[in-house]
């Protein structure tokens, strides 16, 4: 954005606004706004209803969470860690891994996969 407020993107910059994101995808307790998708990166905002988790998935790359509302239970392997608002994590991709969200309030997540995941071809469509 320049001194006047007029937003500007080329093949270096992209700005995405609030609620903009490229596309909504919903699946049973999750909603997920893509904001940036890229060949090597993805970033995306997630809401996660009360109760809802994920199926187990492994995949090449990394994740790197960081909580902006609520807890969310990460499982890496064996080891489950509960995150906080504020909190982060990171982690290889290749290590099986779910989330889960145990509390009775939803959870906002700000996520960003290398490569990008296409996090569509992982997730099982809301029916």
């Amino acid at each position: 954005m320049d001194m006047y407020g007029e937003e500007r993107q080329n093949a270096k910059v992209k700005v995405i606004r609030k609620g903009k994101g490229l596309k909504f995808m919903k699946m049973e307790g999750f909603q997920f706004e893509f904001l940036i998708q890229k060949k090597n990166m993805e970033l995306l905002l997630v809401d996660v209803d009360p109760g809802a988790e994920t199926d187990t998935f492994a995949h090449k790359g990394e994740e790197s969470h960081l909580i902006l509302e609520g807890q969310l239970e990460v499982i890496v392997g064996h080891e489950t860690y509960l995150l906080k608002e504020g909190d982060s994590i990171w982690h290889l991709s290749s290590i099986p891994h779910k989330w889960r969200n145990p509390k009775k309030k939803a959870c906002k997540v700000c996520t960003v996969a290398v490569p990008r995941t296409s996090i569509s071809a992982l997730t099982r469509p809301q029916e």
